[in-house]
């Protein structure tokens, strides 16, 4: 326990009891996500890892929103809920840097993670020139919860235990939220809009999870269901040898779910990306060696017998629905592109941050990653994020040739395989803004780091005496080994 966050997160307690108490006078759903956030902040006084497990969970659930209008776009302005909980980073961030920081010592920073802050820097920056102001403030607190979230995650994942841990809730949060799915494509979700509570003349309160939208599957926008859900799989493969038989049966029924609902999201780009990075982990994956023709001949007839399921029983009129929009995408996104281009041609720095957004309302922005951030931030800011994601390709791959440790080489082939799915999908999709992706990038650079140092302590070089023992190829890990099974 980090006894530093006690009175940082206590302070914070206070300061939100009395609009929890108060909040009833306004509307009752409002006091009760008070309570409810209360409730999250009083646990991670006792336990710090559970509050950043509630922050990582809330993260990949950005459809939740506060709304509100806004003169300059057609959809108004949402605000994740998930963002209440940002005030807890920075408590859980401090108590940690501080219990780790030797006495006198001058706090450090790799040379990589000063690229996401130079970037978020950048960007906020660019808030001074932004074309949409509004807009900007919705994407500036979502950019700093998700560069926060990726510096929790390299300071509270930093050995197997909390890397296992965190994949672990990976896989049973992205369950959750496939069930979620499924019941949305099965069941008729209309009466839920009652949950949307107007919270004043300005505000609403805004629950769009598992409500018909303009696609099938039920998340809105689809982008992030696709790739989430190939971030759950992918850490549901990591997880798969060590997991008891109790563990493996759910995964077994609970792959096909996820499959289903990738599909169903009707997002080409998320599909394609989701087929290209496990045909390249079942192609490069050690592990699979020798059963390399059997597991791609399984995950085709697995993909064709998925299609046909959700032809055959999800509903006709939902996987229908987003059928004209699918067709114009290309056409839009070529449009969105020429007009961020032209736009460069007259100011070089860009629309500033969100600015981009209002040229192409009431689209959310480029629908390109790459393309969101040069059209916002000019070249300052896509050299910044190309560095960045330059530096963990190169990390990664340097420690899939040094690692031996098969439990960790797993674990990052599947992490390089949903990084792959995601920044193929970021071609045609994504915003620099979302959390989802500053997530992956964090478990990606903390997996590489807790990797060698693990391969540091193991491969010292030969021994000075000659071991009167053959030596093993591995040794087990002295507190959480191979044999760690989940039941």
């Amino acid at each position: 326990m980090d006894r530093l966050a006690i009175p940082l997160n206590a302070t914070l307690l206070v300061a939100l009891a009395l609009p929890a108490a108060l909040a009833i006078l306004v509307s009752p759903w409002l006091a009760l996500g008070l309570v409810a956030l209360l409730w999250f902040y009083a646990a991670s006084l006792r336990w710090p890892l559970i509050g950043f497990l509630v922050i990582y969970g809330a993260a990949l659930l950005m459809n939740v929103n506060l709304s509100t209008d806004s003169p300059l776009r057609a959809l108004g302005e949402r605000y994740p809920l998930a963002l209440g909980l940002a005030p807890l980073l920075l408590p859980l961030l401090t108590a940690r840097v501080l219990a780790r920081r030797a006495p006198g010592a001058p706090p450090r920073l790799a040379a990589l993670d000063t690229l996401p802050l130079l970037l978020l820097l950048w960007m906020l920056a660019s808030y001074g020139w932004s074309l949409d102001p509004l807009h900007g403030s919705s994407m500036g607190l979502n950019l700093i919860l998700g560069v926060g979230l990726y510096f929790l995650i390299q300071l509270y994942v930093d050995d197997r235990r909390a890397l296992t841990l965190t994949l672990g809730f990976t896989v049973a949060w992205g369950l959750v939220l496939a069930l979620m799915l499924v019941l949305s494509n099965k069941i008729d979700t209309s009466p839920l809009r009652a949950l949307q509570v107007q919270l004043g003349p300005d505000w609403r309160f805004e629950p769009s999870l598992i409500l018909y939208g303009t696609r099938a599957g039920g998340f809105a926008p689809p982008q992030i269901a696709g790739t989430v859900t190939t971030f759950v799989f992918m850490a549901g493969c990591a997880l798969w040898p060590e997991c008891g038989w109790r563990a493996r049966l759910v995964l077994a029924l609970s792959a096909p779910w996820l499959i289903s609902n990738l599909l169903a999201t009707g997002s080409k780009g998320a599909a394609g990306a989701f087929v290209i990075a496990l045909a390249a982990f079942i192609a490069l994956y050690p592990g699979l060696r020798g059963r390399r023709l059997l597991a791609g001949l399984a995950f085709l007839a697995a993909l064709v017998a998925i299609m046909v399921f959700n032809v055959m029983v999800l509903r006709a009129d939902r996987l229908a629905s987003g059928t004209g929009v699918n067709e114009l995408s290309i056409t839009f996104r070529l449009e969105f592109w020429e007009t961020g281009l032209r736009l460069l041609g007259e100011r070089w720095i860009g629309a500033g941050l969100g600015g981009f957004a209002h040229l192409v309302d009431p689209w959310p922005g480029a629908h390109n990653y790459y393309f969101s951030v040069l059209f916002d931030a000019g070249p300052v800011g896509i050299l910044l994020l190309l560095g960045f994601v330059l530096g963990i390709v190169l990390a990664l791959a340097r420690a899939l040739r040094e690692i031996r440790d098969p439990r960790l080489r797993r674990y990052l082939y599947c992490l390089a395989a949903a990084l792959l799915a995601f920044l193929i999908h970021a071609t045609v999709d994504f915003s620099y803004d979302s959390a989802f992706s500053w997530i992956l990038y964090g478990l990606v650079v903390a997996t590489v780091r807790i990797a060698r140092r693990d391969a540091t302590g193991r491969y010292n070089g030969p021994p000075s005496v000659p071991a009167k023992t053959p030596p093993e190829e591995f040794a087990p890990d002295p507190e959480h080994g191979d044999a760690t099974r989940w039941s």
